[in-house]
């Protein structure tokens, strides 16, 4: 079994990467980490890419942007006819008998 390296937490609980396990896994001051706990062990993993709450809301805000206009109806009465109309139809269709 590989011991690996050990190191021991502060009072707060903190602990150190240390360098040569940071350098092989490309973490840096600004890499984000999951902690998972599996078990008695804790799995620290270095998250590379990850989608935050700002990512959505700016996403969300170009596809509204893009389809403005495209849920606007200026003739709702009309539309509303026709959809009607069409699932009457499909209402007789379905009492057909076989």
């Amino acid at each position: 079994m590989k011991i690996g390296i050990i190191v021991k937490p502060n009072v707060k609980g903190q602990i150190v990467i240390p360098q040569q396990l940071r350098v092989a896994l490309g973490i840096t001051a600004d890499t984000f980490l999951q902690l998972t706990q599996s078990g008695n062990d804790l799995l620290i993993r270095p998250i590379s890419n990850f989608i935050t709450k700002t990512d959505i809301e700016s996403t969300y805000q170009e596809i509204l942007k893009k389809t403005a206009g495209s849920w606007v109806d200026d003739n709702w009465q009309e539309t509303r006819k026709r959809r009607k109309k069409i699932e009457l139809s499909a209402t007789k269709k379905a009492r057909i008998p076989w």
